[in-house]
Protein backbone atom coordinates (compact mmCIF):
# COMPACT_ATOMS: atom_id res chain seq x y z
CA UNK A 1 0.00 0.00 0.00
CA UNK A 2 1.19 3.38 -1.34
CA UNK A 3 0.94 6.19 1.54
CA UNK A 4 0.20 10.17 0.26
CA UNK A 5 2.33 12.26 2.96
CA UNK A 6 1.86 16.07 2.84
CA UNK A 7 4.74 17.15 3.85
CA UNK A 8 7.86 15.05 4.33
CA UNK A 9 10.79 17.29 3.53
CA UNK A 10 13.86 16.41 5.35
CA UNK A 11 11.60 13.83 7.22
CA UNK A 12 11.84 10.35 7.18
CA UNK A 13 8.61 9.26 6.53
CA UNK A 14 7.19 5.41 5.44
CA UNK A 15 6.26 5.58 1.33
CA UNK A 16 4.59 2.54 1.30
CA UNK A 17 4.61 -1.25 2.59
CA UNK A 18 3.03 -4.51 1.91
CA UNK A 19 2.80 -7.82 3.41
CA UNK A 20 6.92 -8.51 3.90
CA UNK A 21 8.49 -4.98 3.15
CA UNK A 22 8.21 -1.37 4.10
CA UNK A 23 9.82 1.55 1.33
CA UNK A 24 11.24 4.66 3.48
CA UNK A 25 12.82 6.88 1.10
CA UNK A 26 15.24 4.47 -1.22
CA UNK A 27 15.39 1.84 1.47
CA UNK A 28 13.17 -1.04 1.53
CA UNK A 29 13.28 -2.77 4.46
CA UNK A 30 12.66 -6.64 4.93
CA UNK A 31 12.88 -7.20 8.48
CA UNK A 32 12.20 -5.56 11.57
CA UNK A 33 13.41 -2.11 11.90
CA UNK A 34 13.64 1.16 14.06
CA UNK A 35 12.73 4.57 12.65
CA UNK A 36 12.85 7.96 13.89
CA UNK A 37 12.75 11.35 11.77
CA UNK A 38 16.23 11.41 13.11
CA UNK A 39 18.11 8.72 12.20
CA UNK A 40 17.79 6.20 8.93
CA UNK A 41 15.72 2.68 9.43
CA UNK A 42 18.08 0.26 11.44
CA UNK A 43 18.14 -3.13 11.35
CA UNK A 44 15.76 -4.95 15.06
CA UNK A 45 16.98 -8.64 15.49
CA UNK A 46 13.29 -9.25 16.84
CA UNK A 47 11.60 -11.58 14.38
CA UNK A 48 7.88 -11.72 16.34
CA UNK A 49 6.55 -10.23 18.67
CA UNK A 50 6.65 -13.39 21.12
CA UNK A 51 10.23 -13.33 21.12
CA UNK A 52 10.43 -9.31 21.65
CA UNK A 53 12.23 -9.31 25.68
CA UNK A 54 12.70 -7.02 27.89
CA UNK A 55 16.52 -6.56 27.21
CA UNK A 56 15.14 -5.52 23.51
CA UNK A 57 12.80 -3.18 25.33
CA UNK A 58 14.93 -1.34 28.11
CA UNK A 59 17.38 -0.79 24.84
CA UNK A 60 14.85 1.22 23.04
CA UNK A 61 14.55 3.30 26.47
CA UNK A 62 18.49 4.65 25.75
CA UNK A 63 16.76 6.04 22.29
CA UNK A 64 16.04 9.61 22.33
CA UNK A 65 11.70 9.83 21.74
CA UNK A 66 8.69 11.45 23.35
CA UNK A 67 6.53 8.56 21.50
CA UNK A 68 7.58 4.95 21.12
CA UNK A 69 4.98 3.26 18.97
CA UNK A 70 5.93 -0.81 18.31
CA UNK A 71 4.63 -2.35 15.56
CA UNK A 72 3.19 -5.86 16.80
CA UNK A 73 3.30 -7.72 13.18
CA UNK A 74 0.15 -8.39 11.43
CA UNK A 75 -1.72 -8.65 14.31
CA UNK A 76 -2.32 -6.57 17.32
CA UNK A 77 -0.79 -8.03 20.65
CA UNK A 78 -0.01 -6.96 24.16
CA UNK A 79 2.86 -7.11 26.49
CA UNK A 80 3.00 -9.65 29.29
CA UNK A 81 3.69 -9.34 32.59
CA UNK A 82 7.32 -8.80 31.92
CA UNK A 83 7.06 -6.19 29.75
CA UNK A 84 4.43 -4.14 31.42
CA UNK A 85 6.87 -4.20 34.51
CA UNK A 86 9.79 -2.47 32.75
CA UNK A 87 7.21 0.22 31.37
CA UNK A 88 5.49 0.30 34.68
CA UNK A 89 9.28 1.38 36.43
CA UNK A 90 10.22 3.72 33.27
CA UNK A 91 7.47 5.31 33.29
CA UNK A 92 7.45 6.57 29.70
CA UNK A 93 4.36 6.05 27.42
CA UNK A 94 4.68 3.30 24.55
CA UNK A 95 1.57 2.14 21.93
CA UNK A 96 1.07 -1.09 20.99
CA UNK A 97 -0.81 -1.78 17.68
CA UNK A 98 -0.04 -3.69 14.78
CA UNK A 99 2.41 -3.14 12.23
CA UNK A 100 0.34 -1.70 9.12
CA UNK A 101 -1.08 1.29 12.01
CA UNK A 102 2.22 1.85 13.07
CA UNK A 103 3.49 2.71 10.16
CA UNK A 104 0.75 5.35 9.38
CA UNK A 105 0.97 6.24 12.90
CA UNK A 106 4.95 7.04 13.21
CA UNK A 107 4.08 9.43 10.10
CA UNK A 108 1.55 11.05 11.20
CA UNK A 109 3.45 11.92 14.49
CA UNK A 110 6.84 12.47 12.50
CA UNK A 111 4.97 14.92 10.03
CA UNK A 112 4.01 17.10 12.79
CA UNK A 113 7.45 16.80 14.08
CA UNK A 114 7.11 14.76 17.41
CA UNK A 115 10.10 13.27 18.97
CA UNK A 116 8.77 9.46 17.70
CA UNK A 117 10.40 6.00 17.59
CA UNK A 118 9.14 3.68 15.14
CA UNK A 119 9.91 -0.14 16.27
CA UNK A 120 8.21 -2.02 13.27
CA UNK A 121 8.20 -6.07 13.82
CA UNK A 122 7.43 -7.50 9.89
CA UNK A 123 5.83 -9.06 8.18
CA UNK A 124 2.94 -6.94 8.41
Amino acid sequence: MDLQVESSANIRVIQGYDAVSVSIGSTLCSTSFLLSPSFAPQDWPVASFRLFSTEQLLALFDLSWEVLIIGTGSTQQFPGPELLEVLATEGRGVEFMNSRSACTSYNLLAIDQRSVLGAIILPL
